[in-house]
């Protein structure tokens, strides 16, 4: 049997980490599972061994804004916390994903 593979996204807040998942799980014809937690409970020892990508969603603070003013119109329900103020607080707990992090890390500068 062949073995799975697991795509992981990370980006900040309005890079398009749900939109980018979506298109690569429909172009892989994989299962989209957002929770992580869930994965590590199911499977704690093949997770780490699985064959993996990360996604890195690089877009400039501005970018992001953007995508977000975009969401807030699109989603009404989604504006009261998808604001520049809650963007500028979690963007400052962000880290940009380390090569010495043992990922294979795929970047992408552009929103999907």
């Amino acid at each position: 049997m062949k073995q799975g593979k697991l795509f992981f996204f990370c980006g900040k807040m309005g890079a398009g980490k749900s939109t980018r998942s979506r298109i690569v799980a429909a172009e892989n014809g994989a299962a989209l599972i957002s929770e992580d937690d869930w994965l590590s409970a199911h499977y704690p020892e093949q997770i780490q061994t699985s064959e993996h990508e990360l996604w890195y969603l690089d877009l400039s603070d501005e970018q992001c804004l953007s995508e977000i003013a975009q969401r807030r119109i699109e989603q009404p329900e989604r504006a009261h916390f998808d604001t520049e103020a809650v963007f500028r607080h979690v963007t400052q707990y962000f880290e940009v994903p380390a090569g010495d992090e043992n990922l294979n890390i795929i970047k992408v500068s552009e929103s999907a």
